[in-house]
Formats: C-alpha cells, structure tokens, sequence
C-alpha cells in the first residue's frame, strides 16, 4: 500500500506514540497526537499535505483536519473506525487476544476470511506484547477509547474521501462521510480494511487520484511560513 502511495506521490510516513517506532508518552491525548502531526510536518517542509489515516487511526486524521484547516489539502480516511462503543468491544477483544482463534474473529470482524485470523491475531499480539513490555499496555487502551471524534467530523472543511467496507463490521465509514460536508463515500467490496484487503493496488491508485485532485497549488515566496511547535522531534532509541 506504501509503495503504491509513493509511486505517484512524496510520501510522509510517521508512526504515532505507542505504535510502531514511536515510544509512548505520558500524553495519549487526541491533542497531543495533533501536535506531534504538526511537529512532523514541520520538519519535512510544512503543509498543505494529504493526511491519509487507516482504520482505527482515522479519529487523529479527523481531528488534526478540523484543528489545522489551512495545513490539510485533502483528507482520506480509510475504513474509519471512530465509534467509541464498538471500539470498546475491539478493546475487549484485544485484551483476550490469545483465546481461541474462532472467538477473535467473531468479536472483531464476524465477516473475516478464515486465512486473514491468525495473521490479524498476530499482529494484535505483537501490540499487546510491546505494550506489555513497556508497561503502557492499559494507558493505550484507555487511549483508544478515548480517542472520540464524533464532534468534530462537521468542522472538517478539506476535500476528504471515506473508503467504506460494508461487509467490515467494525467500519463506520458510512457514517462519518454523512457527518463530513461534502465528503465523498466510495465503498470497496470485502470485509477487511488494509492491510488485510486484498486490492491495495486499486485502494492506492483510489487515494492517489483524489489527493492529485485537490492538491494545492505551492506556496508562493511570500506566503506566511508554518510555524514549527515548539519542542523537537526525537529519533528512536
């Protein structure tokens, strides 16, 4: 999926607190993630830029949107997971993990394809594990779930695309594109969102399109310059 973003594009990847690269902080706070979002465009030139959030990172795309209008061309939510209620019950299932492959699925995505279970248990193993280690397991959690968006998705203002899974029982992308103005809703057939659907290629050359679409032209020379916040951006150990 990267690799198809980036064949067209420049692409800016960045792993949020907690996940990936990224260590956890003692801030998990929507507000927080927002000020990290503008700490990493800052330092790659400034914006305007397409935010592109997959899944249950969708609430930090909305909410870095609606915060900073004027840095954001376009946004592209992809099978958005926003419902506190439901990612309660994806917390749930989380945090029993390593019950029996048949429980997890129906918890999480009745619909998922028998091959796609353990690779998808796995990696929310691996999350559960990291955190463990770092004893930060309950903070992401309780981070998750409150991670609540649902205000804001009005205030959103840029172009914005929702990819919609109708078959994914977690997705809420029929909803928020109702809640965006003028957002456009494209559903995609089968009922798992990346990285487990197959059709990345199609999913990229959809995003590609749709940011190319609405891309700003550059900022001329004398336009305002986009102020860094305050602090640095560390490497990680």
């Amino acid at each position: 999926m990267f690799r198809g973003f980036a064949a067209e594009l420049r692409l800016v990847q960045y792993d949020p607190r907690g996940f990936g690269l990224s260590e956890a902080a003692a801030d998990l706070s929507l507000d927080a993630l927002v000020s990290d979002t503008r700490a990493v465009l800052a330092a790659v030139g400034g914006g305007p830029a397409a935010i592109v959030t997959p899944v249950t990172a969708a609430p930090l795309g909305i909410a870095f949107a609606a915060a900073h209008p004027d840095q954001v061309s376009a946004l592209a939510l992809l099978g958005p997971e926003i419902d506190p209620d439901r990612r309660a019950s994806i917390v749930r299932a989380l945090k029993r993990a390593d019950a029996e492959l048949g429980r997890t699925r129906s918890v999480i995505n009745p619909t998922m394809p028998a091959e796609d279970v353990e690779p998808s248990r796995a990696l929310a193993n691996a999350t559960l594990q990291r955190w463990e280690r770092e004893g930060v397991r309950e903070r992401m959690q309780q981070a998750l779930l409150d991670w609540q968006v649902n205000d804001l998705l009005p205030r959103v203002a840029c172009p914005t695309l929702v990819v919609h899974y109708p078959e994914r029982a977690t997705s809420d992308g029929a909803y928020v594109a109702g809640r965006i103005p003028g957002a456009r809703l494209v559903n995609r057939a089968g009922p798992n969102a990346p990285p487990f659907n197959p059709d990345i290629a199609g999913l990229a050359k959809l995003v590609n399109e749709f940011v190319i679409q609405h891309a700003f032209t550059p900022h001329q020379p004398d336009a305002p310059a986009f102020d860094a916040p305050q602090g640095s951006l560390e490497s990680p150990r």
